[in-house]
């Protein structure tokens, strides 16, 4: 298997040149679609030295410099799948979608899955925050959890009714208090929830970041305030919160038939 050390083998580089979705296969697998520049730039600069890292979306760097080489449709068949600029990436069927992924996960026994469905998806936090929530974080007479945001600060959220019953085992599996309720790394976190959207959501392709982009989104769209988005999702900055906030094609269509 390619690796820093190894990826100059000429027999793993020719495998992926041959077909364009074995190389996404594999870059899922390795990367799990991770914008982080410094790992692609070390994946792209291993298959050929001569790519240049040229736009701030990595992934699709890697699929143009192949497709294009290929030869191959692929890559417009990947990018149909993916949202448009400025589009918040959630899951096609929104909140109807997390409710599946939850039922899933309690019909499995899933602990790790079913608290990171309700800290992401349900109270859209980031999978690393969801991560540093431990057993004493946890307040069911307050009804709040208390996490790590972006950048090490402390954030407190509520803890919606429907969460609840997701979060209980995690609790209870817990032997002390500092122990986590997700006790997954940041990769087995993102395998578990593709698995379970190819399970239980009709073979769709999902990643970990849009459980809590469908959330958000959700919110937006039910006209919850920027301000309260905001810092529900623990953004700096506003305009980032503004991507969940935007009308889609969809939005106006609605309200122009209204």
């Amino acid at each position: 298997m390619w690796n820093a050390e190894n990826g100059r083998s000429k027999a793993t580089i020719d495998a992926y040149r041959s077909d364009l979705k074995g190389l996404v296969a594999f870059a899922d697998e390795q990367l799990g679609f991770r914008d982080d520049a410094q790992t692609v730039a070390t994946y792209v600069t291993t298959m050929r030295d001569d790519w240049a890292i040229r736009t701030t979306n990595r992934r699709i760097t890697v699929f143009t410099a192949y497709g294009n080489w290929l030869g191959t449709s692929f890559l417009a068949d990947y990018r149909k799948r993916r949202p448009a600029p400025g589009e918040a990436d959630t899951l096609r069927g929104g909140m109807s979608d997390v409710a599946a992924l939850a039922h899933h996960a309690r019909r499995e026994g899933n602990v790790n899955l079913m608290a990171l469905i309700a800290l992401c998806g349900m109270m859209a936090m980031r999978v690393g925050g969801a991560r540093s929530v431990r057993a004493e974080d946890i307040d069911f007479d307050a009804m709040t959890v208390s996490y790590v945001q972006k950048g090490g600060h402390e954030g407190l959220l509520p803890i919606p009714e429907s969460a609840v019953s997701l979060l209980t085992p995690a609790v209870e599996r817990c032997e002390a208090p500092e122990d986590r309720l997700v006790q997954l790394s940041m990769s087995a976190c993102g395998r578990s929830v593709k698995r379970a959207g190819r399970l239980a959501l009709m073979d769709q392709d999902i990643h970990t970041h849009q459980l809590r982009a469908t959330k958000l989104t959700h919110m937006a769209r039910n006209g919850i305030d920027v301000g309260v988005i905001q810092n529900v999702a623990g953004h700096a900055d506003p305009r980032t919160t503004e991507i969940y906030t935007r009308s889609t094609v969809e939005d106006m269509r609605a309200a122009i038939n209204a």
